[in-house]
């Protein structure tokens, strides 16, 4: 009838109202946007280093990862062809009637085993695999977890940071046009903009706390990881060369030429 007409008209112009503060709410927030991508935003330079220098940590670490899975594909592939040799070699003289070369067969048999067998827990490759994996491998993996888990912190503070931005713009905008600050529209726009900055700090203060301790330990976790490779690598080679040492015969008379 018509006395629900003004109660229609009202819920029209209620959702109105509604449909009309999201589209604001949503050209203000890509009027922000496209001034910051635009005009530039007002960014910490002190922060925006510290993010740079993680990046370059993060980016070195990664590297670091690689290379080393490679050297450690490269080992695998020496030994390989130590095993090999030490094969053809055993195979090829170790029938000579000559008792020196069938004792300095079994001998170079012995130290190749020593140096190549993945499952002996002491030989040069496994004791090499396990001391990599726990001092090298597995330490750059967790922080790359971390690091991964920064990052999304990261794009987290973008985003909040634009939601302040936006939040701020529309709270200055409400109050250019409205005088009461018990207007609704003042204390909805008011509500927003200490909730997005609350939001804000929070992520904020959690990144900032991140960035701190890695800028601070960034060179001790570079140095570990670089003299922590080289002596593995000196040990490795310290001790392939002791159990070669072990089999060499000094009856043999090998000679080198430089």
């Amino acid at each position: 009838g018509k006395g629900d007409r003004p109660s229609d008209r009202q819920a029209l112009t209620a959702m109105h109202d509604a449909v009309g503060d999201q589209l604001h709410s949503v050209l203000t927030e890509f009027a922000v946007l496209k001034e910051k991508l635009f005009s530039g935003d007002q960014a910490d330079p002190v922060f925006e280093g510290t993010v740079r220098d993680f990046c370059s940590l993060d980016s070195s670490l990664q590297d670091v990862y690689k290379q080393v899975e490679t050297f450690m594909t490269s080992i695998e592939t020496l030994c390989d062809g130590l095993l090999k040799l030490s094969e053809t070699l055993v195979a090829s003289m170790g029938h000579s009637e000559d008792p020196l070369i069938q004792s300095d067969c079994c001998k170079m048999k012995e130290a190749t085993n020593a140096i190549t067998r993945s499952d002996a827990p002491y030989s040069s490759l496994a004791k090499l695999r396990r001391d990599m994996e726990y001092n090298i491998m597995h330490p750059i993996r967790q922080h790359l977890v971390n690091n991964r888990n920064l990052k999304t912190n990261l794009e987290t503070r973008r985003q909040r940071l634009l939601q302040l931005n936006t939040a701020r713009k529309m709270f200055d905008q409400v109050k250019a046009k409205v005088d009461r600050p018990t207007d609704s529209r003042y204390l909805q726009a008011e509500a927003t903009f200490e909730s997005a900055k609350v939001a804000f700090h929070e992520i904020d203060k959690h990144v900032f706390e991140w960035l701190y301790i890695l800028e601070e330990y960034k060179g001790d976790i570079l140095d570990s990881a670089l003299q922590t490779v080289k002596y593995l690598q000196y040990e490795f080679f310290c001790l392939c060369c002791a159990f070669h040492f072990q089999c060499a015969s000094q009856e043999n008379g090998v000679q080198t030429h430089d």
